[in-house]
């Protein structure tokens, strides 16, 4: 999270009419996008209201329109510089509370309302995601300066989508989130941000695409029982997810290139 600095007040008064015009087109385009950045709130209220009326489908629809509503309005507001024509709203705050909401508490009453581990557990299992994401969220150093995650960054959301759509069992959805719970707090461990880490770009986007694709149809056509193609994606994926982690984290912490 980065600090708050207040923005230098402009004079409209020394502003000629075309400048006067583009700090408009700019004040509106900063608005929009924090407002779009706030619609992550009304998905996870949906999904919430989808879990507690036995609608999982529906739930993890919402959970990914969250994930593309996350990974869109970053680099949306870098490209506008929100700070700098509303300073009044932390960009940084209504993320990472809006991400704790989509990202852990909603995958968790999901774990917990679905079953997805065994009863003596369970309750263990998600306090502990619960627990470890808080505390990940709360770092000011989540992200290395060419935007790896320190740590996997709590994207539950993800794995849960995965974990109900591949249906390996209790087993595998256990030792998962075990893995993922202890590389949260592992800051030594890296993880790309789909859009920001500049490496494997060109592959890591489309194949999100793909992947993000493969799953809605899933979700959609009810398909997570036997769509072979479908979960052959997803996997494929995450063993791509864990390979780019393996290299970045064999890397030094801060690559000399982006100091």
């Amino acid at each position: 999270m980065s600090e708050y600095i207040e923005s230098p007040k402009i004079d409209k008064s020394q502003l000629c009419k075309a400048d006067r015009n583009l700090l408009a087109r700019k004040l509106y385009s900063s608005w929009l996008i924090h407002i779009f950045t706030a619609s992550g709130v009304l998905c996870a209220l949906y999904g919430i209201v989808d879990i507690f009326n036995n609608r999982p489908v529906r739930a993890l629809l919402w959970l990914v329109i969250a994930q593309i509503i996350d990974g869109l309005d970053g680099p949306m507001a870098r490209s506008v510089d929100v700070k700098k024509y509303v300073p009044v709203v932390d960009g940084n705050v209504l993320d990472l509370v809006i991400d704790y909401m989509t990202c852990v508490v909603v995958p968790v009453l999901f774990i917990l309302h679905f079953d997805m581990f065994p009863d003596k557990i369970e309750l263990i299992v998600a306090s502990l995601i619960m627990f470890t994401s808080v505390l990940w969220f709360s770092r000011k150093d989540i992200e290395t300066k060419d935007m790896w995650f320190r740590g996997f960054p709590a994207g539950w959301n993800m794995v849960v989508t995965a974990l109900f759509l591949l249906d390996f069992g209790y087993t595998v959805n256990v030792i998962t989130s075990l893995v993922f719970i202890v590389l949260t707090m592992t800051p030594q461990v890296k993880f790309f941000h789909i859009l920001g880490s500049p490496q494997f770009r060109n592959i890591t986007v489309p194949f999100t695409s793909i992947m993000l694709t493969a799953m809605v149809f899933m979700i959609i056509f009810n398909g997570y029982e036997h769509n072979v193609y479908g979960k052959a994606i997803i996997v494929s994926w995450l063993l791509y997810y864990v390979g780019t982690s393996i290299w970045r984290s064999l890397q030094p912490d801060e690559l000399p290139e982006y100091s």
